[in-house]
């Protein structure tokens, strides 16, 4: 198996905003780019910081011989102690080659 680290070319945002998304190296922590202090609406539960949702977005360019197996995404430290969390994969239709 051939591993690819995909580390690098990330994007963030908060997710119910239009604003545009900031590249990020993971692992990241948006909530530390948040602003913090005494009225924090979590207080010292949340070390301060007024964290929102934030989605983090990256397109990954296959080639053909990559896409000749089967394919593995493994995250490591995914965390949010409140709230799911949720990875989506788009897969655009390629060459007929069949999805599972």
């Amino acid at each position: 198996m051939k591993a690819i680290p995909c580390n690098e070319e990330w994007f963030c945002r908060h997710s119910r905003t239009d604003e545009p998304p900031i590249p990020v190296r993971i692992p990241d922590d948006a909530m530390l780019r948040e602003p913090h202090g005494a009225r924090s609406s979590g207080g010292a539960n949340v070390g301060w910081f007024d964290g929102r949702d934030y989605s983090y977005t990256k397109t990954l360019t296959l080639s053909e011989q990559d896409l000749s197996g089967a394919l593995l995404l493994e995250f490591e430290g995914v965390f949010a102690p409140f709230h799911q969390q949720s990875i989506f994969v788009k897969i655009p239709a390629a060459n007929g080659l069949p999805l599972y």
